[in-house]
């Protein structure tokens, strides 16, 4: 028979101690009783010291050059000026410059007329170009148009044929006269009007176009004579008188602006005359030299005076 398994062992319950005893806490003093007193200001912070700088080390490569800044586009205006100025540069130098008047006064006598249409034709041309100039015009090329603005009243009344009336007085320049004491009379013809010692003073009627005719004539005292030996084409003697003529369609202008002298305020267009001359015998003798004035004006007396055209003899660069 099988013997009984052994009883099982008892279990020692495990024994647990007690939490360990807090001691109470002591009693706060009370509260220090402190005096009130004004705030303090806090000092500024410290500025940082400056950064220290750190060298960069240099890569040798080659670094590209910037790209070349663009120029800034013309204006419009500028760009529509440049091909207006072409033209009339082109204009003035084929048909006007070289011609008279648009001449210096020292070539005057010897150049060709420009004709009058052509001049009517450039004054339109002006117009029609001083809008698209505008401010970019050079001081140079306003120079040149403040100068056909000024002549274009006489030069506009030449190219339309209109008539012109002309105040002439005799003797303005006494202490420049050479030999003008031996002229006894004197006479300006143009058309059907003349002018001079012997008529009332009434101005002479001159039309584009026709001839000015100058004649001076010696006393018959005088020891001189005019030269018998035109000094050009112009002049002609018969006895003791000389006649100075010009011709074409700027013929007073020709007589003014190529032999024009200085004037004083008030004067007119003073110009210089001077008569090849002679003695009785023959014998060389000092040109007779004299001076007259001119005022000129369109219609009628009331009209203003034109002024003696200063022209341009070439177009600005």
């Amino acid at each position: 028979m099988a013997s009984a398994p052994p009883p099982p062992a008892p279990v020692k319950a495990a024994t647990i101690a007690p939490p360990p005893t807090v001691p109470a806490p002591a009693p706060l003093p009370p509260p220090a009783v402190v005096e009130a007193k004004p705030p303090v200001r806090e000092a500024a912070p410290a500025a940082p010291p400056p950064p220290v700088p750190v060298e960069v080390p240099v890569v040798a490569e080659s670094v590209p050059e910037p790209a070349p800044i663009p120029e800034p586009a013309p204006a419009v205006v500028a760009d529509s000026a440049a091909p207006v100025l072409a033209k009339l540069a082109s204009s003035f130098s084929q048909t006007l410059a070289g011609r008279f008047p648009f001449v210096r006064g020292d070539l005057a006598r010897g150049a060709p007329d420009a004709d009058p249409e052509d001049v009517r034709r450039f004054y339109k041309q002006l117009d029609e170009a001083r809008p698209k100039l505008g401010r970019d015009a050079t001081p140079e090329v306003r120079a040149f148009l403040d100068r056909m603005e000024a002549a274009r009243p006489m030069l506009d009344a030449v190219a339309r044929s209109a008539v012109l009336t002309v105040d002439l007085t005799y003797g303005v320049n006494r202490a420049g006269e050479v030999g003008a004491e031996h002229i006894i009379d004197w006479s300006v013809r143009s058309g059907a009007t003349a002018v001079g010692s012997g008529t009332a003073a009434t101005p002479l009627a001159w039309k584009p176009g026709q001839p000015v005719l100058l004649s001076f004539r010696w006393a018959a005292g005088s020891p001189f004579r005019p030269k018998s030996a035109a000094a050009s084409e112009a002049a002609a003697i018969a006895g003791d008188t000389l006649t100075v003529t010009e011709r074409g369609p700027w013929a007073l202008l020709r007589l003014l602006k190529g032999r024009a002298a200085p004037s004083s305020a008030g004067q007119g267009a003073v110009f210089r005359m001077v008569l090849p001359t002679q003695t009785i015998t023959g014998a060389p003798a000092r040109d007779t030299v004299l001076f007259m004035a001119a005022s000129v004006k369109t219609g009628s007396k009331s009209s203003p005076t034109l002024s003696l055209p200063d022209l341009p003899a070439r177009f600005p660069q």
